[in-house]
């Protein structure tokens, strides 16, 4: 029993972790006094020495220098940018000039909201501002306009969900630093999967609005129905921000400027923007920069928790033993690929994404990293983007499966009472099977998610940043 005590101690510490993330204490806690009281049990047992906490020091401080192609200052920079577009109104402009644009196709309504998330994916990792955004200004819109319940609730909360792995996306970001990928690559590489998934949103919610228009009505052709709005207004309201984003994206991807910095301009494109519409004030400034400095401190603390937890888990001997086991299966490189995704989809039912990363990648990095899939993609970095899309496919789906998905509690909270919890669990069960049937296609089919990149991004570019290079 004590040997088995011995060589299992680092299950006993997943096990122990993912029982006291129920307690409701803040997660950050969690992870940092889990790995404090098993760095203390490993003393205990000698296979953690007393001097190796001072490591814990040094981990804290590489996560937050960042490495490599990382500059961590490009995050409060990209909140800062999301929660303007969303307090200046920019959605509500949005969803008139898009109603408009699209008021002869069916479920017009729907698809403007779809295309409404795609383009607020600057503020990506926050589900709640995204999901709150447009249940507040679309979802009385569709019922109003005789959508059922259940189909209007699932496209909101899809749409909500469908920026926060979209470039240039928080959690993209930090997913790519989990992994040791190069994040330009992994931006560009991001775009075909969510253009295949905006396709299949779009065409779902055209298709039902053309075979049951009792479920999504079209939009109504009546004289003064519709809201008219001066070319400026539209091009205020759809191409400057279509424009910030893409502009973000090239500067990165290109290399003409930073992430960091990127991420400044961005944030001060989003100020002109609110400018532009007259709805900046000190009041609002005052309140973007109270969120963002918020939200940066639990994104950071949560990191600094999970880099004292990562350490131990490493010095008991977790890694090891996590990998020996997925050798054992003897699954082979495909294989283990798709027990890794199965897994994150069904911790995905219970956990945040933020969990998901800082946790599981732990676990499952030293596995991917030796996964060879040389004969099926050439390059190594072309590899390891792939997979980190894959995986950014998979997390996006903890948003909308119950019993803990957050796009649905946010969604409920924000929603009119005649929206029932019922009618939103019916309503995204469409969205969950296309978004795992966007996994299989990127699986199947990595071009979708390697060819852009391929065609702007060096090769070489990774390994002269300091890129992960191994797959």
């Amino acid at each position: 029993m004590g040997a088995f005590f011995y060589d299992y101690i680092w299950l006993l510490m997943l096990v122990t972790l993912f029982v006291v993330l129920f307690s409701g204490l803040p997660v950050a806690v969690v992870l940092a006094g889990v790995g404090l009281v098993f760095g203390l049990v490993g003393c205990a047992m000698g296979l953690v020495r007393l001097s190796d906490f001072g490591m814990i020091y040094y981990r804290m401080y590489g996560t937050l220098r960042g490495s490599g192609d990382v500059v961590w200052s490009g995050v409060p920079m990209l909140l800062f940018m999301g929660l303007v577009l969303q307090h200046s109104g920019v959605a509500q402009e949005m969803l008139r000039a898009l109603q408009q644009v699209l008021r002869k196709v069916p479920a017009g309504l729907a698809v403007a909201v779809i295309l409404i998330g795609l383009i607020l994916a600057p503020a990506a990792g926050m589900i709640g501002a995204s999901v709150v955004t447009l249940a507040l200004i679309a979802l009385p819109a569709m019922l109003e306009q005789g959508y059922r319940p259940s189909f209007a609730a699932g496209a909101v909360a899809a749409a909500g969900a469908l920026g926060v792995a979209l470039p240039p996306g928080v959690m993209l970001f930090f997913l790519a630093e989990s992994m040791g990928a190069f994040s330009p690559y992994v931006f560009l590489a991001m775009v075909g999967p969510s253009a295949l998934l905006v396709i299949f949103y779009c065409t779902y919610c055209c298709v039902t609005g053309w075979l049951t228009p009792a479920r999504a009505p079209w939009s109504p052709q009546t004289p003064g129905a519709g809201i008219a709005m001066s070319a400026f207004a539209i091009v205020r309201s759809l191409v400057l921000p279509i424009g910030l984003v893409v502009a973000i994206l090239l500067f990165v991807t290109v290399g003409w400027v930073p992430l960091g910095e990127s991420a400044a301009m961005g944030a001060c494109g989003a100020l002109v923007i609110c400018m532009l519409r007259g709805t900046f004030s000190l009041r609002l400034l005052h309140q973007v920069i109270v969120q963002t400095t918020t939200l940066t401190a639990m994104v950071f603390f949560i990191y600094i928790g999970a880099s004292a937890f990562n350490l131990v888990f490493w010095l008991i001997g977790g890694i090891d033993g996590v990998t020996g086991f997925l050798e054992s299966l003897r699954l082979g490189s495909w294989g283990t690929l798709a027990l890794i995704l199965s897994v994150l989809f069904v911790m995905g039912f219970i956990l945040d994404w933020i969990e998901l990363v800082v946790v599981s990648f732990v676990i499952f990095r030293p596995a991917i990293d030796g996964l060879d899939f040389s004969g099926y993609i050439d390059s190594p970095v072309m590899a390891l983007s792939w997979i980190t899309v894959l995986i950014a496919i998979t997390l996006q789906t903890s948003f909308l499966t119950p019993p803990f998905g957050y796009a649905l509690f946010f969604l409920r909270g924000a929603a009119p009472k005649n929206v029932r919890m019922q009618d939103i669990y019916k309503g995204i069960v469409p969205y969950v099977v296309m978004l795992l049937i966007a996994i299989v296609c990127v699986a199947a089919f990595p071009k979708v998610a390697t060819w852009l990149p391929d065609q702007v991004l060096s090769h070489d570019a990774p390994r002269k940043a300091g890129g992960h290079s191994k797959i």
